[in-house]
């Protein structure tokens, strides 16, 4: 299989052959065909330059490494080389009885004029990640010379530094000008990688039962309240008993509203004791929700929304929270949001109103138990994993030369939201 790691150093930028391969003074013969020997960056190897950067290195090393032909069959040998076969030099010019310049053409062709009259030796110049090991010199050169911050991500990602670090640096290294500061900031960047623990993502099942990205979520909190708080704004269920996670459940299609399963919230904890004494603190997690606004009128007398006038009768002007639940479940709906609407029995004023949110799946709402017991699983997963603390590693980079990027000894870096990648 042909080497394909010295095209990788940087997916989106299409390097000079100079800076993809590692070149040598001696002039060895590269290419032997039809009894002819092409020394140097003569003759068809010069005419073979003018492919795009994939595609002629690719028929380069082919040649170089005794190799027939390449098929792209990954997506990542797709993306750089396209889906024809690549075929060494000596192969495609005996085929074809043409030469170089005319059998490689396309929009992305182009004429790599600082390599001339030099030779390539074919190799790897894969990235040694901590610290950036040979290429230090050809990194320093292309960080130098680039002050765009996308493509610089795009650099720095692909010499495994890691996304946090990625979008700290990248911003200053675009505002860098002379290589030596380039330089002086890839070894702080070093300094920092060295001390940081890389430790593997959390499994989605090591948290089971629970919703992917709020395990997730809960990784980047220190305490359980938190995270508890980042949910928002909690809604409260009045009834017999407090409820568990056992009682939640898919509401059913029923034409009596009692047996629906629907479930009724407030956003006033007094409203939801109107209905039973034992309070539920609940915080939704509807992602599609039918949403009213009852301006402030009672539930039984919700002036019926425009977008909802087809499907009731023509006579009527209002309707009541049962049968926006029926819709709601006709149409696909996992939840309603009833705004500004007058819960409760007895006197109804205006200032009463309050939102009303109803839930029709069982994972309509979450529970503070149900957030507490995620945290903590969370918690236990990351000291599992790396041994941790709760702290976010701080490190303290060397000083950058005053020229260069400005963070400076005392500045805390925090290396990534926590679990994520590394901490």
């Amino acid at each position: 299989m042909i080497n394909l790691s010295p095209l990788l150093n940087n997916k989106n930028e299409k390097k000079p052959l100079s800076e993809v391969f590692e070149l040598k003074n001696g002039k060895p013969s590269i290419i032997n065909t039809a009894g002819k020997v092409v020394t140097g960056i003569g003759g068809f190897v010069k005419d073979i330059l003018l492919e795009a950067p994939a595609r002629a290195a690719a028929a380069l090393t082919l040649e170089a490494t005794k190799q027939e032909s390449l098929k792209p069959t990954s997506p990542i040998e797709k993306f750089f080389l396209g889906d024809e076969e690549v075929k060494k030099v000596s192969t495609m010019i005996e085929e074809a009885g043409k030469t170089g310049r005319e059998l490689f053409v396309g929009k992305e062709a182009k004429t790599f004029g600082e390599v001339a009259g030099k030779v390539l030796t074919i190799g790897s110049v894969a990235l040694d990640l901590t610290p950036f090991g040979g290429i230090r010199k050809n990194l320093v050169k292309t960080l130098t010379s680039l002050k765009n911050v996308k493509k610089i991500e795009v650099v720095l990602k692909n010499a495994g530094v890691a996304d946090d670090l990625i979008a700290i640096y990248a911003p200053k290294f675009a505002k860098l000008k002379k290589s030596k500061e380039v330089s002086e900031g890839l070894k702080s960047l070093e300094s920092i990688i060295k001390e940081t623990k890389y430790v593997q993502p959390i499994a989605t099942d090591v948290i089971k039962g629970v919703d992917t990205e709020l395990a997730k979520e809960a990784i980047k909190y220190k305490t359980a309240s938190e995270f508890i708080k980042a949910q928002g704004t909690p809604v409260y269920h009045g009834g017999s008993k407090v409820l568990s996670p056992e009682d939640f459940r898919d509401a059913i299609k029923s034409s009596y509203a009692d047996e629906r399963g629907a479930l009724f919230t407030s956003s006033d904890k007094q409203v939801s004791e109107m209905f039973g004494k034992q309070s539920t603190e609940l915080y939704p997690k509807l992602k599609n929700p039918l949403i009213i606004d009852a301006k402030k009128n009672n539930y039984y007398e919700i002036p019926i929304p425009k977008e909802l006038r087809k499907d009731f009768h023509s006579s009527m002007k209002t309707t009541d929270t049962d049968s926006l639940v029926e819709i709601a479940q006709e149409r696909g709906h996992d939840g309603v949001i009833i705004k500004n609407v007058i819960e409760g029995a007895g006197e109804y004023d205006p200032a009463d109103a309050r939102n009303v949110i109803i839930g029709l799946k069982k994972d309509s709402f979450i529970t503070k138990s149900q957030l507490i017991d995620i945290w903590n699983k969370a918690q236990d997963a990351i000291k599992t994993t790396t041994k941790a603390t709760d702290k976010l590693l701080e490190t303290k980079p060397e000083t950058f030369t005053s020229n260069a990027i400005e963070i400076g000894a005392t500045n805390k870096l925090p290396m990534v939201v926590r679990g994520d990648t590394f901490i």
